[in-house]
């Protein structure tokens, strides 16, 4: 069990993931997360796609209610090569992450 703040996670004391739930993505930042140095929801995303094994998978809950934020982000990463859009189901968009 892990308990803190998503925003300040190390990535060397986190494991390799087989799936990783970003159904929050750009719900939590405030204005007060720049005073603690939080990261960005951004720099969150590529931290955990980083730690997601080859063939795992990221997923994104479109209802959301700061979806339309998140996918800006994820328009932006998707064509960085590391991951590919496997589709919809039901509510949630999945990407699995490429082989390296």
């Amino acid at each position: 069990m892990f308990f803190g703040d998503i925003d300040q996670l190390e990535g060397r004391l986190l494991p390799d993931f087989d799936v990783v739930t970003l159904f929050h993505l750009c719900e939590l930042r405030t204005e007060q997360s720049d005073q603690y140095g939080a990261m960005t929801d951004r720099q969150l995303l590529d931290l955990l796609t980083a730690k997601t094994r080859p063939g795992g998978c990221l997923l994104f809950y479109t209802k959301s209610f700061a979806f339309d934020a998140a996918e800006k982000i994820l328009q932006g990463w998707e064509p960085e090569g590391s991951v590919e859009k496997v589709g919809l189901y039901e509510l949630v968009l999945v990407y699995r992450k490429k082989a390296a």
